[in-house]
């Protein structure tokens, strides 16, 4: 991902050219930085996804901190300190989109904290909801297309439609 600040790149690392870096770095003029202590890992994992808007930078993936505050799975970075977003997702984050001003996820988790999501959530600044009653199966990528939201993955409904493995948002 990039923003007006550098380029973000994540994974499953420790080092980002010659400089410490767990799972997310940026790069700007010509080096790499890490992003405070970056994420803890879980069961060998790292970021999958990354969004940025203006200075606010989103991961998400398989993880229990970031810089030191305990997160599950996806946290907002401000420019100098990971912040925690709610009770975060319960599992991988495989993908994440901006859409109509708001922030996506989707992934192999169910709830986000009591709230059941169903592999895909919107962030509404407070907390993540469910997107149409999500899907029967895991989401392994979101994109908009024509100003329409679409996922993709391993599941055969979307809310209480068929869906083949697709689905876009009817908003």
């Amino acid at each position: 991902a990039s923003s007006s600040n550098g380029l973000y790149a994540g994974g499953y690392f420790w080092k980002a050219g010659d400089k410490a870096a767990n799972s997310i770095a940026e790069w700007q003029d010509s080096s790499w930085s890490a992003l405070s202590s970056g994420m803890y890992l879980f069961d060998g994992h790292g970021v999958s996804a990354i969004v940025s808007s203006g200075d606010v930078v989103y991961a998400g993936g398989t993880f229990t901190k970031a810089g030191g505050v305990a997160v599950l799975n996806v946290a907002e970075w401000d420019g100098m300190e990971w912040i925690p977003m709610n009770k975060g997702l319960n599992n991988t984050i495989n993908a994440m989109v901006l859409y109509n001003g708001q922030l996506y996820a989707a992934g192999n988790f169910d709830s986000a904290g009591t709230e059941q999501v169903n592999h895909i959530a919107e962030w509404d600044g407070t907390d993540w909801v469910s997107v149409g009653g999500g899907t029967d199966g895991n989401v392994n990528t979101l994109c908009v297309y024509n100003d329409e939201l679409y996922a993709g993955g391993s599941f055969t409904k979307a809310g209480s439609q068929p869906a083949r493995g697709i689905a876009k948002d009817r908003k």
